[in-house]
């Protein structure tokens, strides 16, 4: 660092590299351009939008027309459009909640990932807590640059145990450390959905066979009936409209494709073995168990003051399914306030009260 001159700003703004990502962290997960692909591509993960999709396509082909063409799409598009509104005020609290962060005024200590450059401790060392990022409560050293640490400077106000600190950031934002290694937040499915989407492609492999039994029929039918098809009604080459021959010929394809058809139609027909209506019966129940858990008088914590909060309603039903609970109990995500209730030594298990262990052993209930 010899002959190298250094220039510390203190206290005074200065213009900040715009090729920076600088501090700010989103975590939403759409934008206003993104939200309808995006959104759709997500529903579309689900086996029967996919397969509502291709029946209400079929229904628009000529040869195949069983209902209205607009009534066909009107089911799917309003469950595709009630599920966008449901996720896009998903995503909006997210975005509120990101604009409050990131415009919030408050000291952190080490907002960024920095090169230590001089500290209060003359031996150039810093204390720093990570309790929030691994549970440790244990302070963990850093050190100043050997090069910098003895260059005289004003102080500020700083971390734990260390009065002030001069750093240089070297990322900030979404470019920390912290952030490159946090993974994206998935799509989250219930055990419900998941179940519900292998019943759908069974129920459809079932459908297929039945449409493939109905176009076998139909081609028999037609084999056994193929010189009679000109006089029978449908069949006929030429049809009378109230007794006059308009001169329409009426499309016969032959045998194959008839069948062919007759396969196509009888999906159309048969569609309603997976109901449209499950799913949007779905999400308005969801969106009603999120009012009453919020609105629950028993989830209620008097000594925060503070409610029930559903921060995605995807996945209310997986509520209480959880059967084992591996923790090391690092007081990150959770009180640090534990009291042993129960336990097991050489395959009795012991109800305990909230005395000390040595005291209660003697007097406990044993459960053979």
């Amino acid at each position: 660092m010899e002959g190298c001159e250094i220039t510390w700003s203190l206290g005074r703004h200065l213009e900040t590299n715009p090729l920076s990502a600088g501090n700010k962290i989103t975590t939403s997960k759409y934008t206003l351009i993104n939200f309808q692909p995006k959104n759709l591509f997500i529903q579309f993960h689900q086996v029967a939008y996919i397969y509502f999709l291709a029946i209400a396509t079929l229904n628009q082909l000529p040869p195949l027309v069983v209902f209205g063409r607009t009534v066909s799409l009107f089911p799917l598009l309003f469950i595709l459009t009630v599920t966008a509104i449901k996720d896009g005020y998903e995503d909006w609290r997210r975005h509120r909640s990101d604009r409050n962060e990131n415009n919030k005024e408050s000291l952190v200590t080490i907002p960024c990932d920095m090169v230590l450059m001089w500290i209060s401790d003359p031996s150039g060392i810093a204390y720093i807590q990570t309790m929030n990022l691994d549970g440790e409560s244990n302070l963990k050293t850093r050190y100043a640059r050997q090069e910098t640490s003895l260059m005289p400077l004003g102080s500020i106000s700083g971390m734990k145990n260390t009065k002030w600190v001069i750093g240089v950031v070297v990322y900030a934002g979404q470019e920390t450390k912290a952030m490159l290694n946090s993974a994206i937040s998935p799509s989250k499915r219930s055990r419900l959905e998941q179940a519900m989407n292998s019943e759908t492609i069974w129920l459809s492999v079932f459908l297929f066979i039945l449409c493939l039994v109905v176009a076998i029929g139909m081609c028999l039918w037609l084999m056994s009936h193929q010189d009679a098809i000109d006089t029978i009604p449908y069949y006929r080459k030429s049809y009378l409209i109230k007794g006059k021959f308009p001169g329409k010929p009426y499309k016969y394809y032959g045998i194959p494709m008839e069948m062919f058809f007759a396969f196509l139609s009888s999906v159309i027909v048969f569609q309603i073995m997976i109901p449209i209506s499950l799913y949007i019966t779905m999400e308005l129940v969801r969106l009603g168990q999120s009012y009453f858990m919020i609105e629950d008088k028993h989830m209620y914590d008097s000594s925060t003051n503070s409610r029930f909060q559903c921060r995605s309603l995807s996945i209310n039903e997986d509520l209480g399914q959880i059967c084992y609970v591996f923790s090391d109990k690092t007081g990150t995500l959770t009180e640090n306030k534990m009291e042993l209730r129960k336990a097991s030594i050489l395959t009795r298990v012991y109800i305990l009260c909230v005395y000390l262990i040595s005291s209660i052993l003697p007097q406990t209930m044993t459960i053979d």
